[in-house]
């Protein structure tokens, strides 16, 4: 049997001339491809290696890109990738292509997504689009079973299910989220499938359901999408797969860990840069803190929205079963979910990705802001979070908290200022959003946080102290450490704005005295943090010169934190040169 070359000179066309015998051929080289790419790179893994036979399925009995396919969330497109001529060189590296559909990639890229949940709007709105046109081809979407739990996609199959305008919606179903699927559609799901509960639901809602498919049967496929393509009115098609298939490590995950890698080595699994026992994620020390603050205050539960394995949960999802509740992909619920529990005398913790929460932007701001509710968000990957690109920067939330009344906002600089900080936020009573970046940090083991003093709200503290100076340096988060190390004998004040709201304003009053004060944000927008300062001391007349050193309110560009922050000049050399140098 021949080789296949997959490189950019592919032809997606030749799937459709292929016995089933080269699919599976060309399926087993696909799969051995990302395998190998995404150990170099990191990556999605696990999605993209259960659907390689179904995305060439799809290629066979589609006429794309005439035919829409619009992959949900976008991070199981790495087969979708190979056969357009895109071989996942370089790929999630600056310069290379994304780890997510992109338009500007490919004329088969029709739509771009990185989080879930979008794709049946979207695809009514393409086929609306179709057929105001007159236009004749299909409208095709791909969503997980975890993808269609989110209440986006419950408002899609509502208006798509009463719509002329034929969708047809591939279910893949692989029995799982990013780790193991909870709540009751994904046993519904389940029970149809294995027809011990019928199918009316989807009937019920306007559809055409086709069941049990075979995900890697090209033949079981082929008649159902047959079928499905000859349906006048929008099609649901029920196909399961294997999350992780072809490669043992990933086919047995249960918890999510092969969901998204780093590099590693593909003989034994293990990941290539192996954790310091020294070092520790900023996740890892929140949660070993959220964990002892549990053990001592049975008010404290904690709400997440599917990442418990990211943020590293895991130990108190099962030390604390009952107060620990993943909603799946629901964010906007988990939010209104805390509101609840805090007008029940509980203090929920809502541990969640920056990128994720703008999606409760609402919950947050009329649910728990405007009721002035003790919720506390952890809010994992603020700031910049390199190779997912646009869709997954953590960098407008504290602009858009900032303007939410009642909020409080804090970062610490590193795991004993952390530890400060949940202390705090167990005993204050009003609405708190701590963040803490991506990426790794000094660590101390702890059994409790006894010892440890709580911050005093809204503290800001003077690093260095600089005497008969005319510059004063204003940041927060763990850059305070690297800051720090570098000022040292330039007589240049440091200051560490450890609640970035409310503003210290005993501090920014010290502050009028400089005649260049340098704000330096690498976790936010201009309109956020800087913003904020800049009104606040044109009240206080301040009379020199103020720099606002922070990320541009753009969508960011895939490739390592350094090589975004340099684009911005945002590294630590930068802002040091720019402060030493400005007179």
């Amino acid at each position: 049997m021949k080789k296949f070359k997959l490189d950019s000179n592919f032809n997606p066309n030749i799937i459709k001339t292929l016995s089933n015998e080269e699919l599976n051929v060309l399926s087993a080289e696909i799969r051995e491809l990302i395998i190998d790419k995404v150990s170099m790179y990191g990556g999605h893994l696990g999605s993209n290696l259960g659907v390689v036979e179904l995305t060439l399925s799809i290629f066979q009995n589609f006429d794309l890109p005439k035919d829409k396919l619009i992959l949900d969330v976008g991070h199981q497109c790495y087969t979708y990738k190979i056969v357009t001529g895109r071989p996942l060189d370089n790929f999630r590296q600056q310069g290379g292509i994304s780890g997510f559909q992109k338009r500007s990639e490919s004329i088969y890229d029709c739509y771009e997504a990185g989080h879930s949940s979008t794709s049946i709007s979207a695809a009514l709105g393409f086929a609306i689009a179709r057929d105001l046109k007159n236009e004749d081809h299909h409208v095709v979407c791909l969503i997980g079973d975890g993808s269609i739990s989110n209440g986006l996609a419950f408002e899609g199959l509502n208006d798509l299910g009463a719509s002329k305008h034929k969708v047809i919606v591939i279910i893949n179903d692989n029995n799982m989220s990013i780790g193991k699927p909870v709540g009751r559609l994904h046993e519904m799901l389940e029970d149809i499938k294995d027809n011990k509960y019928n199918s009316h639901f989807f009937e019920n809602l306007g559809f055409r359901y086709i069941n049990n498919v075979d995900g890697y049967d090209f033949d079981s496929l082929k008649k159902a999408f047959d079928e499905a393509k000859k349906e006048t009115k929008s099609v649901i098609v029920h196909v399961s797969t294997i999350k992780g298939k072809g490669y043992i490590h990933a086919e047995n995950d249960e918890d999510g860990y092969w969901h998204g890698v780093n590099k590693f080595d593909k003989l034994t699994g293990r990941e290539i840069n192996s954790p310091n026992k020294d070092e520790a994620t900023w996740s890892k020390i929140y949660a070993r803190g959220l964990e002892s603050l549990m053990a001592s205050n049975e008010k404290i539960t904690v709400i997440n929205p599917g990442t418990a394995v990211g943020s590293n949960l895991q130990r108190i999802m099962n030390r604390f079963s009952n107060r620990f509740f993943d909603v799946g992909i629901a964010e906007e619920h988990s939010l209104t979910l805390a509101s609840g529990m805090a007008l029940s005398n509980l203090h929920p913790y809502v541990s969640m990705y920056s990128s994720f929460l703008q999606r409760g932007y609402d919950q947050l701001n009329q649910d728990i802001a405007r009721m002035d509710l003790p919720v506390t968000l952890l809010i994992d990957r603020s700031g910049l979070v390199g190779h997912d690109g646009e869709t997954h920067q953590g960098i407008f939330d504290a602009a858009f908290m900032m303007n939410m009344p009642n909020i409080s906002i804090a970062m610490a600089k590193d795991q004993k200022e952390a530890l400060s900080l949940l202390k705090f936020s167990s005993n204050y009573n009003h609405p708190l959003a701590i963040r803490y970046p991506k990426g790794k940090t000094n660590y101390l083991r702890f059994d409790s946080l006894d010892k440890i003093n709580e911050l005093e709200y809204g503290c800001w503290i003077e690093e260095l102290k600089a005497k008969d100076t005319n510059k004063c340096v204003i940041t927060y988060g763990p850059v305070v450490t690297k800051l720090k190390e570098k000022l040292k004998g330039l007589n240049i004040t440091l200051i560490n704005a450890i609640f970035q709201a409310p503003l210290n304003e005993e501090y920014l009053k010290m502050s009028l005295k400089y005649s260049h004060i340098f704000v330096y944000d690498p976790y936010g927008i201009e309109q956020g943090f800087g913003y904020h300062i800049e009104h606040k001391l044109q009240e206080l007349n301040y009379k020199g010169k103020l720099h606002i050193k922070a990320i541009k309110n753009e969508f960011i560009t895939h490739g390592s934190i350094d090589e975004q922050l340099d684009r911005y000049d945002l590294g630590i050399d930068e802002i040091l040169n720019y402060i030493t140098n400005t007179k």
